[in-house]
């Protein structure tokens, strides 16, 4: 013989269950029935936040990479300029 532990009945569809959480998991899932959210909760602080001051090793990685970053938007800017110069002069030439 088989004992049912299950006493909690769910109101909207008669299923049984044995514990409140997983009544309250089939409310939200199978009826869309759940408690509100609460109101005013601030929402967690981003871990893209520093912990600290930066210390010098912090402003030499900092600095070689703000120096890539210069390095290659220089590149792009000598390839759009010599892009630029090319359809200046086939411009010229269609006219």
């Amino acid at each position: 013989m088989v004992r049912s532990t299950k006493k909690l009945q769910c109101a909207q569809c008669g299923r049984m269950f044995g514990m409140p959480a997983h009544l309250g998991r089939h409310m939200n899932a199978v009826h869309g029935i759940g408690k509100p959210a609460r109101a005013g909760r601030k929402p967690a602080r981003g871990r893209g936040r520093p912990a600290g001051p930066m210390t010098p090793d912090g402003f030499g990685q900092a600095e070689s990479h703000l120096q890539r970053a210069r390095e290659s938007l220089l590149q792009q800017r000598a390839t759009i300029d010599s892009q630029i110069e090319k359809i200046g002069q086939v411009l010229e030439a269609l006219s």
